[in-house]
């Protein structure tokens, strides 16, 4: 079978350090794309096969799905693979978008960020109920807000200045 050049791919692939199991055996991983991968096993495929595949990332994370045997090459004792990705849950696929191009913003970006909106809408909303009802406290408030700032900060740069 003819292999694609670069131009003709749907997206471009990458290398990855992941750890690939397609099976049950685990294989060499070559490179990675949004659509599939290619992997080097000891033993040859058959293609359209549809076969369960587990990439343990370097990052931590896992992406499981199921994939099909595009292509196959023998170099030897070296069989080459093309799997392309037929079944992948749609949070499972955004962990591979973010592996591939971690600064991609994605619908589950933007619903953890909506959530995280809500959050804070509702504490606000909260303390000024909180405030409305209570003068003294808007007092002892006012008191030690400057202290909450300094807090905050020293908690901001600990926190930029973590190796991690």
């Amino acid at each position: 079978m003819a292999f694609r050049t670069m131009n003709e791919r749907r997206s471009p692939r990458l290398d990855s350090r992941a750890d690939l199991m397609v099976n049950g055996r685990e294989l060499d991983l070559v490179d990675l794309s949004a659509q599939g991968l290619c992997a080097n096993a000891p033993k040859p495929m058959n293609i359209g096969e549809t076969l369960p595949f587990v990439l343990q990332l370097p990052a931590g994370g896992c992406i499981e799905g199921k994939a099909r045997v595009k292509w196959t090459q023998t170099l030897g004792r070296k069989h080459s693979h093309g799997l392309e990705f037929v079944e992948m849950r749609p949070w499972v696929r955004h962990t591979l978008t973010k592996h591939l191009n971690p600064r991609h913003v994605g619908w589950v970006d933007w619903c953890d960020l909506f959530l995280q909106f809500a959050c804070a809408l509702s504490l606000v909303l909260a303390a000024k109920a909180f405030f409305a009802h209570n003068p003294f406290a808007v007092q002892a408030a006012v008191e030690y807000l400057p202290w909450a700032f300094i807090g905050g900060g020293v908690m901001v740069a600990l926190y930029l200045a973590s190796p991690s």
